[in-house]
């Protein structure tokens, strides 16, 4: 990992000077321009740091309690459901340079309409990733087990695979949140959410892990990550885009997961049993692609921008020309 972030990190910073506008000046360092934003970036480096401590704290914890067997199975539950958390990665990344700019210049209505936007599609990948891990956790860890031939289905892993992918869900879904109020230099409120939770975490991961194991661990993860959803975004858009956490809930989140709730239940009661792995991970993909549908018909931005590039893609080819 220390190699290829070395690596990442080389490539990024040769793109950037190559990407730089020439200049008959040779390049010198200004501690002056550093001085000027060295408090956002403290804060910022803070507030990761914190996030960061809180994502893995309950690992360091549990490898204290549990035996080395159980931390294994926790460990790839956790892994596997941090799958839900990656792919939304590339859309923050992405999104999050554009948000600065927008906000910069003052273009409110166009900050919120890629934000909500955004987040949006976040929904669409994360949501479907997530309740298929959640309803069909015994299928998964059956399927890994018969193409590893290790035994993971004890201890209740598939109940905390199940929590994990939520929690992970939550995790996902509240990061362009916090990239909106770095977006506008807020950084404290997340600074503050992170040492109170830190605070609560480690005490309850000690008391439900020795009682309950690797599900009482992931219940903590659960819990934490419900609370970033259910009190952070409230809070956080009474600073930035003023008034929005209500349409964020309603069309961003609620919208989206409802409609892809439908088609895993519907699945989930239809369920095709199977003891074969290769038809298991077809129908567990022919689930997903239909959730992820879903989503999509939930979700209004993306919904309609879908079928504004549909209409113009059926007017080009009536008028014979190709859509821009």
């Amino acid at each position: 990992q220390i190699i290829v972030s070395c690596g990442i990190t080389a490539t990024v910073a040769i793109r950037l000077w190559k990407s730089l506008p020439q200049s008959t000046q040779s390049p010198e360092f200004h501690f002056e321009t550093l001085k000027t934003f060295w408090y956002f970036s403290f804060t910022v480096m803070m507030s990761g740091a914190i996030s960061f401590i809180v994502l893995q704290v309950d690992k360091v914890i549990l490898s204290k309690i549990l035996s080395l067997s159980e931390f294994g199975n926790y460990t790839l539950m956790a892994q596997l459901a941090g799958l839900v958390a990656l792919v939304s990665y590339p859309i923050t990344n992405s999104v999050f340079p554009r948000m600065v700019q927008l906000f910069e210049q003052n273009l409110q209505k166009e900050l919120s309409r890629l934000y909500h936007q955004s987040c949006q599609l976040i929904s669409i990948v994360t949501i479907p990733l997530a309740l298929v891990f959640c309803f069909y956790s015994h299928e998964i860890i059956e399927l890994i087990e018969k193409m590893t031939g290790r035994h993971l289905l004890y201890n209740h892993s598939d109940v905390a695979l199940s929590m994990l992918a939520i929690g992970s869900l939550g995790n996902a879904l509240v990061h362009l949140p916090y990239l909106l109020q770095l977006t506008a230099n807020a950084t404290s409120l997340w600074i503050k959410q992170s040492v109170i939770t830190l605070v609560l975490q480690i005490p309850l991961l000690v008391i439900l892990s020795r009682n309950y194991g690797i599900v009482g661990g992931a219940g903590v993860y659960l819990a934490i990550c419900t609370a970033y959803v259910v009190f952070m975004i409230p809070l956080q858009h009474k600073k930035v885009l003023t008034g929005e956490a209500i349409l964020w809930f309603r069309n961003d989140f609620l919208s989206p997961l409802i409609f892809a709730m439908t088609i895993v239940l519907i699945a989930r009661i239809w369920n095709v049993g199977t003891t074969r792995p290769y038809f298991t991970l077809l129908y567990l993909g022919a689930v997903l692609t239909f959730t992820t549908v879903a989503a999509v018909a939930g979700a209004p931005m993306i919904r309609s921008e879908i079928f504004k590039r549909l209409n113009i893609g059926r007017k080009s080819k009536l008028f014979g020309k190709s859509p821009k």
